[in-house]
This record gives C-alpha cells, sequence and structure tokens, in this order.
C-alpha cells in the first residue's frame, strides 16, 4: 500500500506536541526526514531542533543523525558547501563513538557533495571507504546504495558501461529488499544512462516503472528527476512537445520544491530542446537565466554548461567574437572551481595543524604540498630551460659545428657528441610536455616506439629513421599552448574547443622551425596530421605532397590513439585500430606504411 507522506506527517507532529526528551528527538528526525520530499525548509528546522534537543540530553547517537538530516535539507536545496559542513560533523563523532554504521552514512553523504562539485576522484574515494565499511557490517541496503552511488560517479564521467554495472549490482538488491523508494531511484538512473546509450525503448520502461512507484508513494518533488529524464529520453526521439511538456512539468516541481539546481537543470534542457527545434532566441534565452542563477547559487558546473552551450550557439551563428567570451568565461568558470579545491585543501590542513590529535595526518598533508610545490618548481625551470633553448638554439648549434669541424677527434665521436646535443633538445621538449600534461608526454613516446618499428620493417636508412624518431618524440608539442582543461575534459568538445586542439599542428610548427636540426622535424610535425585526400589540416595537403616521414607518423598516431585509454573513452583495442587503417590504406593513409604496420602486429615484432 502507498505511503501518504502527508497523513505521516500529521500524525508525528501531533505527537510531538505531547512528546518529551528522547521520543521527541526522535520524532524531530522523523519529520525532517519526512518533509525532505516536500519542503526542504522545514526539513531543515526540523533538523535543527532534533540537534538543539540531541545536545540538551547528551545524546552522542541522536547527534548524529540530527546532523545528517539537516545535511540532507541543505544537499536538497542545492547548498553543497552547507551539507558538506554537517556531513563532516557527523563523521566526526561518528568517529569518536565508534559507530562505523553512521559513520558509514556521513562518509557516503560528503561523498554525493564532492560528486555535486564535479570532485569525482574525492568522491569515487569516500565512496570505497563507506562502501568497504558497509561490507564489512554486512548491512544490504546500505552496500546497495553504495554501489547505486558509484554508478553515478560513473555515469558523471562518461563511462556508461560501468555504471551500468554497479546501477545492476545495486537494482538487483534492492528487489531483494523490496523498499519502493529505492527501486524508484535505481531504475530512473539506469533509465538516464540507457537514454545516453542511445537504448530509448530498454530506457523508458525503466524510467515509466520508477514514475509509478513514485507517484505511489507520493514523493511528487522526487518524481522531477525521472519526469527530466524522460523529457531529454523524447527530445532523442524528436517527440519535441511532449519532451517540452515533461521538461517543463519537472521544472515545475523542482520550482515548488526550493530547488533551484533542478531548475537551471531542467532550462538547459529545455534550451537543447528549443535549439533542435530551431528557436535559438528562446533557447538564448533560457541559458543566460540559466547562466546568472547558476552563478548566483554557485553550482560551477551548471554554469559552465550553460556558458559553453551559449558559446556554441554563437559559433553557429558565426559571432565568433562573442562565442569566444563566452568560452573565456566558461573556461574561467572551471579555474574557479580548481581554484575552489586548492583553497580548500589549504583550509583543512590549517584546521588539522591546530588538533594535536590530527598532527600525523596533517604532516602527510605537509610533506605531499612540498612534493607538489618541488614538481612546480621544476616545471617553471623546465619551461625557463625551453625558452632559453628556442632562444639561443641556433648560436649554440653553430658554435657546436664550428667546434666539431675543428675537433681532431674521430668522425664517430663527434657524431655521437651531436647526437647527444640533439637529444637533449627533444628530451627537454618532451619534459615539458609531461610536466603539462603526463598523458600527451606518454603518447608522443609510444608513438615514436611504433612510427619507428614501421620505418624499420619499410627498411628505410638510418637517417631518416632517426628523423621519424625525433619528429615523433615532439609531434604534439603544439598542445601546450591548448588549455589543459580541454586536453582533460572527459566529455565531447564544443566546435570553438576542437578549433583549439586543430592548431596545435601549426603551432608546434612555430616552434620548432627556427631550431637547425638535421633534419626538416618542423616540416614533419605540420603534417602528421595531413590525410592522402586531402582532408587533413592545417594545409589540406594530398599525396606526395605529404612527406614519408609524416605519412609514417600519421598511422602510427592513429593506431596509439585508438588502442589507448583517451580522457572521453576507454580504450578500444589494437584490432579496432587495425582495422582502421586496413579500411582506409591507399584513401588517406599511406598503404606501404599500412601494410608494414600490419605485419609488424601480425608476426609478433612489436610490443608497446
Amino acid at each position: 500500500m502507498a505511503k501518504n507522506v502527508d497523513k505521516e506527517i500529521e500524525t508525528l507532529e501531533s505527537q510531538l506536541k505531547t512528546a518529551s526528551g528522547k521520543d521527541r528527538v526522535e520524532i524531530l528526525i522523523k519529520l525532517s526526514n519526512e518533509y525532505i520530499t516536500k519542503s526542504y525548509p522545514k526539513a531543515i528546522e526540523y533538523g535543527f531542533q532534533a540537534l538543539f534537543d540531541a545536545r540538551e540530553i547528551g545524546d552522542r547517537t541522536f547527534e548524529i543523525r540530527a546532523l545528517q538530516s539537516i545535511g540532507n535539507g541543505y544537499f536538497q536545496s542545492s547548498n553543497y558547501l552547507k551539507a558538506e559542513e554537517f556531513y563532516e560533523k557527523s563523521f566526526e563523532i561518528a568517529s569518536e563513538i565508534g559507530d562505523d554504521e553512521r559513520g558509514s552514512r556521513s562518509l557516503n553523504n560528503i561523498a554525493l557533495v564532492y560528486w555535486k562539485l564535479c570532485r569525482y576522484d574525492e568522491a569515487t574515494d569516500y565512496l570505497m571507504k563507506s562502501l568497504a565499511i558497509r561490507e564489512k557490517l554486512g548491512n544490504r541496503e546500505d552496500i546497495a546504495q553504495s554501489y547505486e552511488n558509484l554508478g553515478i560517479i560513473q555515469a558523471s564521467l562518461a563511462k556508461y558501461e560501468k555504471s551500468l554495472e554497479y546501477f545492476h549490482q545495486a537494482l538487483d538488491m534492492y528487489e531483494k529488499i523490496g523498499k519502493d523508494e529505492n527501486l524508484a531511484g535505481i531504475l530512473n538512473n539506469i533509465g538516464m544512462v540507457l537514454t545516453e546509450l542511445n537504448r530509448y525503448d530498454e530506457a523508458l520502461k525503466y524510467l515509466s516503472r520508477s514514475l509509478d512507484i513514485k507517484k505511489k508513494l507520493g514523493y511528487k518533488s522526487s518524481m522531477a528527476s525521472t519526469l527530466g529524464n524522460m523529457g531529454v529520453l523524447h527530445s532523442k526521439l524528436g517527440d519535441f512537445d511532449t519532451a517540452r511538456k515533461l521538461l517543463e512539468e519537472a521544472k515545475q516541481i523542482y520550482g515548488d520544491a526550493g530547488n533551484q539546481y533542478g531548475v537551471c537543470e531542467s532550462d538547459i534542457e529545455l534550451a537543447n530542446l528549443y535549439l533542435k527545434s530551431g528557436d535559438t532566441e528562446n533557447a538564448i534565452e533560457l541559458l543566460n537565466k540559466c547562466t546568472k542563477s547558476s552563478n548566483k547559487l554557485g553550482a560551477k558546473d551548471l554554469e559552465e554548461k550553460s556558458l559553453t552551450l551559449l558559446a556554441d550557439i554563437y559559433a553557429s551563428l558565426e559571432n565568433y567574437k562573442k562565442a569566444l567570451e563566452l568560452f573565456k568565461k566558461a573556461a574561467k568558470v572551471r579555474e574557479e572551481v580548481n581554484k575552489e579545491k586548492v583553497e580548500k585543501a589549504i583550509a583543512e590542513l590549517e584546521v588539522k595543524y591546530e588538533t594535536e590529535k590530527k598532527e600525523r595526518e596533517a604532516e602527510l598533508y605537509r610533506l605531499k604540498y612540498v612534493e607538489l610545490k618541488r614538481a612546480n618548481d621544476d616545471l617553471i625551470a623546465t619551461e625557463k630551460k625551453l625558452r632559453e633553448y628556442q632562444d639561443n638554439l641556433e648560436k649554440l648549434v653553430s658554435e657546436r659545428t664550428e667546434a666539431l669541424r675543428r675537433a681532431n677527434e674521430s668522425l664517430e665521436m663527434s657524431y655521437k657528441k651531436l647526437r647527444e646535443t640533439l637529444d637533449g633538445i627533444i628530451l627537454t621538449m618532451t619534459k615539458l610536455v609531461e610536466f603539462r600534461d603526463p598523458y600527451t608526454a606518454g603518447h608522443q613516446e609510444r608513438v615514436a616506439k611504433l612510427a619507428v618499428a614501421i620505418a624499420e620493417k619499410m627498411q628505410l636508412d638510418d637517417d631518416t629513421i632517426d628523423a621519424i624518431r625525433m619528429a615523433a618524440m615532439v609531434h604534439d608539442i603544439g598542445k601546450i599552448y591548448v588549455p589543459a582543461e580541454i586536453l582533460t575534459k572527459p566529455g565531447k568538445l564544443s566546435s570553438v574547443e576542437f578549433m583549439l586542439i586543430k592548431n596545435h599542428s601549426e603551432a608546434g610548427y612555430e616552434i620548432l622551425k627556427s631550431i637547425e636540426f638535421p633534419w626538416d622535424i618542423a616540416k614533419i610535425v605540420r603534417q602528421h596530421h595531413e590525410r592522402l585526400d586531402g582532408s587533413g589540416y592545417p594545409d589540406g595537403i594530398s599525396g606526395d605532397e605529404i612527406v614519408l616521414e609524416a605519412r609514417i607518423i600519421a598511422v602510427a598516431d592513429v593506431v596509439e590513439a585508438i588502442s589507448s585509454h583517451r580522457p572521453y573513452r576507454p580504450a578500444l583495442g589494437i584490432e579496432v585500430a587495425i582495422e582502421e587503417i586496413t579500411k582506409n590504406a591507399g584513401k588517406i593513409y599511406d598503404n606501404d606504411v599500412v601494410k608494414a604496420c600490419v605485419k609488424i602486429f601480425e608476426d609478433g615484432s612489436f610490443e608497446w
């Protein structure tokens, strides 16, 4: 039978009038929990009443529960920093009195705050700590909740298949437990992920079932998330009228409950809907409104999302000045998020130093800070060294060449010294990229290794192979001018962001062209994204206009990229990479280069 929330609240408020002591605190906490589905301010108000009474009677367990109820109220009203404050206090008390069950609940709630603040690594860390405690205690409902929340984090990182694994683990446990409120939430989440995977029929079944349960329970405020997900689904199916009705209904429910975060999320989806139906004006209006409200709310993830979408709209309207302005604002918001993380870490460190009990932990933080500072100093020194190389390299190479001509040493020794100089230059450049983006540096090294193996299989001369190795080691050096947040972005790049990425070939050419290598390294780097049919960039050249060295690096680059992990997707494997180059051999990739590459993998003569 459906639970009548209003009747339950009425009964509890009636009992509260005559209750005292622990009975009164228990009723206050229950009222706070009941109001979570109706009125967040009332939930917070009853939570504070419970906290005051719990402290007055000196019951630490009730104090933990009251703090968690207050945190839940703030969380649902989108005040995440306040929510984190009360969850942290509840965890401290639970740790002091050895209450592992409630301590694990606090850790779980802190993880959800970090999720909302886009701090996914920290969120996952807290969830795994909570799960370890819950598995030890054996509470199936709590364990299922941890799996569900891990699925939510994976979905936020666009790792949808992994997300579904966690969600289905939670679903199996919830169905055995038989709690409808838990089922409603997990069904909604599975429907959302299936929508992202374009499995619309399955998604609609899960979302419809979730909505039916929520209606039966009378949980009107929680219906909004399911209605919103169904709106997104119908939008993807092209049923814009139904999508708009569902999203407007979700927005209304969020607004009635005082959940401005939910209102802003709905506005972003409605803006996307207007764009699909060609109503750019209304889309811009909604996104401007969402930008202001999310800024006021402190929801930087939504602010960045709305600013980025606005930038894409203006770019499509060929108003590139406005698009660039908005994109810079979005990048600044992301920068502020990172700054807040640093400031919070420093604040936590200061608090830990004030408490003798946390002295050891504070020392670990201090050592970590020293380590990071040393790494930063090394980065600054490396950048300075590279600038010195760029400023003085022509003179250095000239002096070294003159010295070699005058030297009485053997030709072999002279050549070795020149090679050491060139290797030092390449190593310095690679080091700069590694400090700024470790992923890009590792990618360059793997591409160089494969490119050299291909060249050797083609029986090219040693001098050409050396040129290929040198060029491959720095083929992405131009990415030092691309913002780090774009290089590591887990989601799809906008048109403006992709335009910045494509500039890296020319940027690399500009860095390298003034350096006197024995080979035309700068030209090879400039051409490594050109294609045989002229579809590449930056110059759109074709066929033999592309130097052989660049054609070899192009194939190695594609094979490594497809077979390796990317920020926006998992590794696809070497079989997929070989299929791609074989299918396009002679069209966009050099046929002889492709044959050599396939051969070294078939005969097992190459390993990364």
